[in-house]
């Protein structure tokens, strides 16, 4: 006989003998013929091999395997009815011995699980359901402190309580002052029992918990106040935690979650109670971070809004700053047309005023690095150059984009001094400065055309990245490092760069930089020999052309003039490479028209 175990207290009702009575199991302990199973929780190793077993499949997809752990812990009881209920409802298929998996909108807790421990929490003494409620609004990891707050009770009481209901297997304690669920669907399922007045009753106390314990202006809290808030129905209120979370994530360098929290904050907030200086300074915060990340949610509406509010409360000074700021974002996140539109509202309020010149000056800074970013090479030569007629420049962001411009027109010495002073200007140990300035000297060197330095300089960059975690400039640095190595011909080098670049892309979710990595890697697969890489090239300049990202379409333009002189397409090749070639030199793009007068020389070049 095989008696089955788990921790459950003394006092549950009858059911299965071998499953679940205490008293029952002492009755076997002594047998002979008796051998204990105790079920414990599983490790990560355990636990998928579990799975594996469950879905008949020598390789349990990492996708199934974090939803089975995020919902059901290590437990193999709750393990074995989620996967039975996932298979019920045709979330896991198998198919010609793979698994299909449509994980959307799957139940979190089997039915059949839900009743059971819905029935062991109604069972539960008030005082211990209490504490339960109050863990499942709080979520993982339960301060007890807060927990305490929360219910009005003292620590010791909470702490008590805490231990009993462990025992009990429901709760256990993580460190010091802090609890969670012994498994996810315990939580979720307590939390969903609880009726919705309920529930908002319990955020808006849980969100005070929090104040109480550790002060209103306790920002390492402040996510968690303002979910509180903000399920509470407390919107606007939540929106100010936001924003201090948002601030805090940024000065610790987590520049996406400060992203998603300012977004957050600006969505929720009720405009007409804040002042222009509040929303400016959000916005600002929010331009320094997208900056970098290159990338933002519903970023034209939300500071459309923003600014409307500014102009009709803020000064001058406001208006300008803010509208400044919105186009850093805006360029940033490759919406070109509407940055250039903030731009003109900006050199429209400022006018010629000699007091204003400073907010001239960082509006043709943005400028520049808009046009830089988005191939307007003429445009950005000219919004340096009306910065060089303002006084010398000693601003190591101007010099990096000056230096970037030089290198578009081929001016090597010009840039690289450029950059020399831009790094001397810079704090060593700023590396997300650092990093970017790392970037700029490879393009500078691509631009130039001397690829070998290009890839020295490249792979500098890409080391700075990644000790900076910033992963669109590992992107980034990844492409030109592929670019360079595809134009000396180390095509396997260009070809695992640009991989791992187009990777890191789709992890950070920068369409732009996937489309561009998706072109090089499809010319390199025409060159290879891969069926349908030519129209693949086509269809990727065509998604690039109508997101507006006009250098990517260009060089994929110019790529695919190669790939079909390659191939042995003369008259299309030419019509392709003469557009590329005229398109280019309109935009001031010199290293790619001469690319394209190269490949032309050589189509037209006497067969020797």
């Amino acid at each position: 006989m095989f008696l089955l175990t788990t921790r459950e207290a003394p006092d549950e009702p009858e059911g299965p003998a071998l499953l679940r009575r205490a008293q029952l199991v002492e009755a076997f302990e002594g047998h002979k013929h008796t051998h204990e199973l105790a079920l414990a929780q599983l490790s990560d190793e355990d636990t998928a091999k579990f799975v594996a077993s469950r879905v008949s499949s020598k390789v349990v997809p990492a996708e199934l395997l974090a939803f089975c752990r995020e919902r059901a812990g290590g437990h193999p009881l709750f393990l074995e009815e989620l996967l039975k209920e996932l298979s019920d409802s045709g979330a896991i298929n198998t198919l010609s011995g793979g698994l299909r998996l449509r994980l959307d909108g799957a139940m979190a807790v089997p039915r059949s699980l839900r009743a059971l421990i819905a029935a062991r929490v109604a069972r539960l003494p008030a005082e211990l359901r209490a504490v339960m409620q109050g863990a499942a609004i709080l979520g993982a990891p339960v301060p007890v402190e807060v927990l305490a707050a929360l219910l009005g009770q003292k620590v010791a009481q909470v702490d008590r309580v805490i231990g009993q209901l462990a025992s009990r297997d429901l709760l256990r304690t993580t460190g010091p002052a802090q609890a969670e669920f012994a498994s996810p669907t315990h939580g979720e399922i307590v939390h969903d029992l609880l009726p919705p007045e309920g529930r908002r009753e319990l955020h808006a106390a849980a969100a005070a918990a929090y104040i109480t314990v550790f002060g209103e202006e306790a920002t390492d809290h402040a996510e968690r106040v303002a979910n509180h808030l903000y399920e509470a129905g407390d919107r606007d209120r939540a929106a100010t935690f936001f924003a201090r979370a948002s601030l805090h994530k940024a000065r610790l360098g987590q520049l996406e979650p400060s992203i998603a929290f300012m977004c957050r904050a600006l969505d929720l907030a009720d405009l007409e109670r804040r002042t222009a200086a509040e929303l400016t300074q959000w916005l600002g915060s929010l331009a320094a971070a997208v900056y970098l990340v290159r990338r933002a949610p519903e970023l034209v509406d939300l500071t459309r809004r923003a600014l409307t509010r500014i102009d009709a409360a803020g000064t001058l000074d406001d208006r300008l700053t803010a509208r400044i700021d919105v186009a850093r974002a805006l360029g940033s996140a490759n919406l070109f047309e509407d940055c250039y539109a903030r731009l003109g509202e900006a050199f429209e309020l400022a006018g010629d005023q000699p007091d204003l010149s400073a907010h001239r000056r960082r509006a043709l800074l943005i400028e520049g690095e808009s046009a830089l970013r988005g191939g307007d090479f003429t445009r950005a030569e000219r919004a340096i150059e009306q910065i060089e007629a303002m006084g010398p420049v000693d601003d190591e962001r101007v010099l990096v984009a000056m230096a970037f411009a030089r290198g578009v027109m081929g001016q090597v010495e010009p840039a690289l001094r450029a950059i020399d002073r831009a790094d001397a200007l810079g704090d060593p140990q700023d590396l997300m400065s650092a990093c970017g300035r790392a970037k700029m000297r490879a393009l500078i060197y691509l631009y130039c055309r001397d690829f070998r330095a290009g890839i020295e300089a490249s792979l500098s960059a890409v080391q700075l990245a990644r000790a900076a975690n910033l992963r669109y400039d590992l992107a980034a640095t990844l492409h030109n490092l592929g670019e360079a190595a595809r134009r000396i011909g180390d095509l396997p080098r260009a070809y695992a760069a640009l991989s791992e670049s187009l990777e890191v892309a789709r992890n950070a979710a920068n369409e732009r930089l996937v489309s561009l990595n998706r072109i090089h890697i499809a010319y390199l697969d025409g060159v290879s020999g891969v069926a349908g890489a030519d129209d693949l090239l086509r269809d990727l300049v065509r998604y690039a052309s109508a997101h507006n990202y006009w250098t990517d379409a260009l060089e994929g333009r110019l790529l695919l003039g190669l790939l079909l002189v390659h191939r042995g397409a003369r008259d299309e090749a030419d019509r392709e490479l003469n557009e590329v070639l005229a398109l280019a030199e309109s935009k001031g793009n010199r290293l790619i028209a001469e690319d394209a007068r190269e490949a032309l020389a050589k189509l037209h070049a006497p067969a020797s």
